[in-house]
C-alpha cells in the first residue's frame, strides 16, 4: 500500500514538473514576422480600387498586443504553449462573411468584426502558421514562406523587391466569379492587391 501511494505521488510530481525542453525565445515573434503588422493602425481606413471601376474599403478595428512574457506549464499533460497576434477589420460595405466573429463585451455590445490576419507560433520545433481572411478569401498555411516571390515587381504604384502571392486554400469553395482567388501581400505594405475569378484586380489606393 505504501509503495502504491509513493508511486502515485511520484507520478503526480512528474505530471507537473518534468522538463519542458522549450526555449521561451522560440515563442517570440521576430522583427521580420512583426513587419507583417507594421503597416496597420487601429482606425485606419484602407481603400482598394479595381481596374473595372469598383472600390472596396476596410477599417482596422483591433490589433492584438505583442506578447513577450510567457508562463510555460510543464508536465506530461501540459497544454502546448503558443503565441499569436491578429488583426480584425470591418469591411465596407458591411457583409457577414464566414470568418467574422461575434463578441459581447462588458457593455453587452455586439461586435461584428472580421478576422483579417493572424500569425501563431508553436515551439519545439518552432513553427509559424499564418491565416489571411478577407471577404470570401481564406489562406491557411503552416509555412507561408513557401509563397514568397523574390523579384523586382511593379504593381500599380508599388515597386517591390519581394512579396507573397497567397492562393485561396479551398478553391473548391469558390462559388462564382466574385470570389477572391489570390492575395498579394508585402510585410511593409500588408494587403496591397488582390484578384477575383473574373479577372478584376484591386490595388491599394
Amino acid at each position: 500500500m505504501k509503495n502504491l501511494i509513493a508511486n502515485i505521488i511520484l507520478f503526480s510530481i512528474l505530471l507537473v514538473s518534468c522538463d519542458c525542453g522549450i526555449d521561451k525565445k522560440e515563442l517570440l515573434f521576430t522583427d521580420n514576422e512583426l513587419k507583417n503588422f507594421s503597416s496597420f493602425t487601429v482606425g485606419d481606413t484602407i481603400v482598394y480600387l479595381s481596374n473595372q471601376g469598383n472600390a472596396d474599403t476596410l477599417v482596422v478595428q483591433e490589433i492584438s498586443p505583442t506578447i513577450k512574457e510567457f508562463n510555460i506549464k510543464c508536465g506530461f499533460l501540459r497544454v502546448q504553449p503558443s503565441n499569436s497576434k491578429s488583426i480584425h477589420i470591418l469591411n465596407h460595405p458591411t457583409h457577414k462573411y464566414p470568418y467574422s466573429h461575434w463578441e459581447t463585451d462588458s457593455t453587452a455590445a455586439i461586435k461584428d468584426y472580421q478576422l483579417f490576419m493572424s500569425m501563431n507560433i508553436t515551439p519545439n520545433p518552432r513553427e509559424v502558421d499564418m491565416i489571411l481572411s478577407f471577404k470570401n478569401f481564406l489562406f491557411m498555411y503552416g509555412d507561408y514562406q513557401d509563397f514568397k516571390i523574390e523579384k523586382d515587381t511593379f504593381i500599380g504604384k508599388y515597386g517591390l523587391k519581394s512579396f507573397y502571392r497567397f492562393p485561396h486554400s479551398y478553391p473548391e469553395r469558390m462559388k462564382d466569379s466574385t470570389y477572391i482567388n489570390e492575395i498579394l501581400w508585402a510585410p511593409e505594405e500588408g494587403l496591397f492587391a488582390y484578384t477575383n475569378l473574373k479577372g478584376e484586380i484591386f490595388i491599394k489606393n
